[in-house]
């Protein structure tokens, strides 16, 4: 079956088989949870999970059932889980020790996730105290039917659904703020070292004794009573005596069964209908009694028991016995017949289960970990077993990766630069290249004509990644980066790819000059038609030179890189450059340069005559922009910034100039906040269509059109004659911690804590947020996902 993987981990896969695999450097599975229709573990410190997916138990920020592991994210940020620890799973939620902390995930009926919320969620959010204050110093947890608990600090404390005591605090009130401490009444219970919880009763061992409370109506509490339920722990006696049990080393509630490990045999009590105590008989016991394995011998040796919904499941010397209940194969015998005692078992097609170090049950299937390996066997309706399928397996197959929900949720990052071109968008990541958004000519550098949700990565025309990137542009239908210190291009070609043809290219092909590879490249910008990069400290542009947008001094259009000259020799001592529709501008010693078409005083020279060699951009009165730091150029319109302080000239229809005002300006004029406030103390320029943004003390401001919500202030369908503030669009919160701001022809992107965000059209996906919705406000870029054939084993 195919899984979608991340492009970056195609080299992580491997055939999934039937029979144990050699320990592989990628295989560290450390804990392990089974619920009854899902399952989780704990692999290199991040929490894994498959199956069933309707109320987003999984965690991967969707409700799409998995027959593979996938990630859990947090809820607040999209990132994965770090540093986790142990993790339990049950009906509709999962839960997971990650810093001592519990973070869970899932259904919340009931408050059931302990945020203090009854909202469900998609990621996992962090567990609360009753009081708002975080639970700490966790060291085990344990999730029931709708309720869920942990041990903290050697207390208990619990959270969600009461109905039947199970939270044991003596009341019946639902604990829907976070979690409470469970107690004798006014004695605190302490001293606890391990926890499980059943359908809607738990049990815990303190000081060797195990104690239960909640539901008892078949004697799953094991003290020697039936009843509704109990609200306060009371400990669990041997059939036959009335004191406490002692010598408790482990212990399991079920679905309306307990067992436990005491001096290593295995005791268990209450619902026995399909034999799941294994004491060789099928009647109810309100007390614990000494289970069975095959030839009526008694467990001498256990170490871990575990318990389903009909069936149980014993770990003792590193093998697996099973007994109860086999209609799925929850007992892993190659067969479907019950059993009323234990026996062992086994892998798919034959051997016993050898190596096990852990194990766990759900409702009617069990995982175990085998050489650092997931394993899982029984019931598979929900893909619950997660080795790709949703067939029952009769003995232990092995887990294996989907990730192709990690490829959707995780950030594009870490990020260094970023453009926006007219429907397109592309990153810098890792040194590589990636693009998304349309395709039609190839303007995604990816080999291929598909339009993309999501970043994929550029390749060469030869077919492998441009690596060693250090910028990117993305213009109207190409694009173009900067690798090894050459300036390479892709899609659509009139002469602006630049390699000495007009053949449109799906792949990355390297900009050349008169006698060969255009190289010591440190900057780029792709126009429209036209493209310009800064190499050696000069300026050379190259594609339509109709208007002189060239900037050599003629109107022939150039299919190499070519030097940019004023009236007297090249510019030099370039910094900043950026090419648009026929026009382009340049920052050089310091002076601000432009040349080109001139409809709309774009060249700021204070004419509307074309021109086709550099010419300074002037201030009203003659004045020159003499202490440049970038320069940005849109449809028609340019800016720049001249010490930290903005300004914008040409056409000004949408308010693009940010002067207050919507009349063409032929001369820079100053960008505003407001009638008496100019935008200052600016470090960064991205220009686009009819819009510009600046990036001001790390915070995004724009101005200009807004019909898409480009400006990224919450509205849309307006312009802004002023700069205002970019915002996130799920918090309404002023963007902080910007490091680069650029703008495309209706939308605009943004690196912020090396994470790439974007807001404003998406109707060709190019905000990369994985839909074709416009943003008002800042959104996620994500990473692609691609489909492979061949899976990894978790």
């Amino acid at each position: 079956m195919r899984r979608y993987v991340w492009l970056l981990l195609i080299g992580l896969c491997s055939v999934v088989w039937a029979t144990p695999l050699p320990v592989q450097a990628a295989d560290s599975v450390t804990a392990i949870a089974a619920g009854p229709y899902h399952s989780c573990a704990v692999m290199n410190k991040q929490v894994w999970c498959w199956g069933k997916n309707t109320l987003g138990q999984l965690g991967d920020g969707t409700t799409t059932n998995r027959a593979g592991a996938v990630r859990v994210i947090k809820e607040s940020d999209g990132l994965p889980l770090q540093n986790a620890t142990a993790v339990d799973a049950s009906v509709g939620h999962s839960c997971a020790i990650v810093d001592k902390q519990v973070w869970c995930w899932g259904a919340n009926f009931e408050g059931k996730l302990g945020d203090g919320t009854t909202i469900d969620r998609l990621g996992a959010v962090l567990v609360q105290k009753s009081d708002s204050t975080t639970l700490d110093n966790v060291t085990a947890i344990a999730l029931g039917y709708h309720f869920s608990c942990a041990i903290s600090n050697a207390q208990v404390w619990c959270w969600g659904d009461n109905q039947e005591g199970e939270i044991g605090n003596g009341t019946t009130t639902s604990a829907t703020a976070g979690a409470v401490l469970a107690d004798y009444g006014s004695t605190a219970f302490t001293n606890v070292t391990k926890i499980s919880a059943g359908r809607k009763h738990i049990c815990a061992i303190s000081e060797g004794k195990a104690y239960c409370w909640g539901t008892n109506d078949e004697g799953q509490l094991g003290i020697g009573t039936t009843s509704a339920y109990e609200l306060y722990p009371a400990h669990v006696r041997e059939e036959g005596g009335s004191e406490a049990l002692t010598g408790f080393t482990d212990i399991a509630a079920g679905w309306a069964h307990s067992c436990g490990v005491v001096n290593k045999y295995v005791y268990c009590w209450g619902w026995n209908t399909s034999g799941q105590l294994g004491v060789n008989d099928s009647g109810v016991h309100i007390s614990a009694r000494k289970s069975l394995k095959t030839g009526g011998f008694s467990y001498a040796n256990a170490s871990r028991i575990v318990v389903g919904s009909p069936f149980s499941c014993v770990l003792e010397a590193q093998a697996v016995w099973c007994t109860g209940e086999n209609t799925n194969g929850a007992l892993a015998t190659n067969t479907l017949t019950s059993s009323t005692v234990g026996v062992a078992s086994q892998y798919r097609g034959g051997g016993f289960l050898t190596g096990v170090t852990d194990i766990t049950t759900g409702l009617s299937h069990a995982c175990a970990i085998i050489k650092k390996q997931a394993w899982c066997w029984g019931e598979n309706t929900d893909g619950q077993l997660g080795d790709g399928t949703t067939e029952d397996r009769l003995g232990a197959v092995r887990v294996a990766f989907d990730e192709s929900v990690t490829a959707v949720v995780r950030n594009l990052q870490p990020a260094t630069a970023v453009s926006g071109g007219l429907n397109q968008s592309c990153a810098v990541v890792n040194k590589q290249a990636y693009c998304w958004g349309d395709n039609t000519n190839g303007e995604l550098g990816n080999a291929g004509a598909l339009a993309y949700t999501s970043a994929r990565v550029v390749v060469t025309a030869a077919g492998a990644p441009l690596t060693n990137v250090t910028a990117v542009s993305s213009g109207y239908s190409h694009a173009c980066a900067v690798a090894n210190k050459q300036a390479y291009c892709w899609g659509t070609n009139g002469g602006e790819l630049g390699d000495n043809t007009t053949t449109n290219r799906t792949g990355a092909v390297a900009v050349q000059t008169a006698t060969g590879t255009l190289t010591g490249v440190t900057a780029i910008s792709a126009g429209t038609n036209l493209s310009c990069a800064i190499a050696n400290k000069q300026a050379y542009c190259w594609g339509n030179n109709f208007y002189g947008g060239v900037g050599d001094g003629t109107n022939v259009d150039k299919l190499v890189a070519t030097l940019v000259v004023n009236a007297t020799a090249p510019l030099t001592k370039v910094t900043a450059i950026a090419a648009g529709y026929g026009h382009a501008c340049a920052v050089a010693n310091k002076i601000v340069y432009c040349w080109g078409v001139n409809g709309v005083g774009q060249i700021g020279n204070n004419s509307l005559v074309n021109v086709a060699l550099a010419t300074e951009v002037q201030l009203d009165g003659g004045l020159l922009l003499n202490k440049a730091t970038d320069v940005g150029v849109g449809d028609e319109n340019s800016c720049a910034i001249n010490n930290k302080q903005v300004y914008c000239w040409g056409v000004n229809g949408s308010g693009q100039v940010g002067d207050g005002t919507t009349t063409n300006r032929r001369v820079a004029t100053r960008v505003m906040v407001d009638a008496t406030t100019p935008l200052g103390a600016a470090t960064q320029l991205g220009v686009g269509g009819y819009h510009a943004c600046a990036l001001v003390s790390k915070q995004v401001y724009c101005w200009g059109d807004n019909g898409d919500g480009q400006l990224g202030d919450g509205n849309s369908g307006t312009q802004s004659v002023y700069a205002v503030a970019a915002k996130y669009l799920v918090s309404d919160v002023q963007l902080t911690g910007v490091t680069q701001v650029k703008a495309g022809y209706y939308h605009t992107c943004a690196v912020i804590a090396k994470q790439v965000w974007c807001w404003g059209a998406n109707g060709s996906n190019q905000l990369g947020d994985d839909t074709s919705t416009d943003r008002k406000g800042a959104v996620k870029s994500l990473f692609h996902r691609i489909l492979l054939t061949q899976l990894k084993g978790l």
